[in-house]
């Protein structure tokens, strides 16, 4: 096995998604910028756009991230047997 060239990567892909959904959620989509995902996370922009290519492959990696650790776990294990508002109260407070 041959070593890769270059630098060794630096970025923490878990990193910037969190802080770019954090700063998604604070400023809305609207107001947010890579600028402000770049200083949340402590990365360069440089590195950010070689990760996700472009703010759109970023916007759309967060919005995964978010399904997946945030949406989907309590997705995963519905409430079931229970009346639905009950139920539904259960999946707002997990």
């Amino acid at each position: 096995m041959t070593a890769k060239r270059g630098r060794p990567k630096a970025l923490k892909r878990e990193s910037v998604l969190n802080a770019s959904m954090g700063a998604l959620w604070d400023e809305g989509v609207a107001f947010v910028s890579v600028n402000e995902i770049c200083k949340r996370a402590r990365a360069s922009k440089a590195a950010v756009y070689r990760e996700f290519e472009n703010e759109d492959g970023l916007l759309a990696q967060t919005l995964r991230h978010y399904f997946d650790h945030v949406l989907a776990p309590p997705m995963a294990h519905p409430p079931l047997g229970r009346p639905f508002r009950e139920g539904l109260q259960m999946l707002v407070e997990h």
